[in-house]
């Protein structure tokens, strides 16, 4: 009989798929907070969002490609996730998340069915995305990426350190 580790410690990321700095943390910590989590030493959510409301074509880029993680299976969505980081366009770049590169990520780990290329094409989800990230920011979320551990914002600090600092405090909260 195996048990499934239970865990207390609760990790909120707020990220934006443009974000050049979400970026830099998902370099310096995706690895060991997405270990943490299979292991089942921390429950992780994500909170996608566009911080860049109002500023183009940084907006258009992010909502396009939150309303492509939108489409993705859950299984598939982590691997998606970073997919999208790993290949973020310049956020002054125009057109940048073409849908072609949507498209052609999904690709990448086996989304091709009819559905998910509708789904990206269409751009179905992204007239969701600002009233979502309107709220997420009237909650006080005005910066990513904001991570809470157990509901306390962590320190800009130990997010810029690779892997350590995060890992330290995950590990440390009950």
């Amino acid at each position: 009989m195996s048990w499934t580790t239970v865990t207390t410690r609760v990790l909120d990321i707020y990220e934006d798929f443009q974000c050049p700095v979400c970026d830099a943390f998902e370099k310096a910590n995706g690895a060991v907070v997405q270990k943490l989590a299979f292991q089942g030493k921390v429950r992780v959510i994500y909170h996608p969002f566009t911080i860049f409301l109002g500023e183009q074509p940084a907006q258009d880029n992010s909502v396009r490609a939150w309303a492509a993680a939108q489409c993705v299976p859950a299984g598939s969505w982590l691997e998606y996730h970073n997919l999208l980081f790993s290949n973020q366009p310049d956020e002054r770049a125009q057109g940048g998340f073409p849908i072609s590169l949507l498209l052609a990520l999904g690709r990448k780990i086996g989304l091709t069915t009819p559905s998910f290329t509708h789904c990206v094409s269409s751009q179905k989800y992204a007239p969701l995305n600002v009233p979502l990230s309107e709220k997420i920011i009237r909650s006080g979320i005005d910066s990513t990426p904001t991570v809470k551990m157990n509901g306390k914002t962590v320190s800009n600090a130990i997010l810029v350190q690779p892997g350590t600092g995060l890992q330290k405090l995950i590990l440390g909260a009950s």
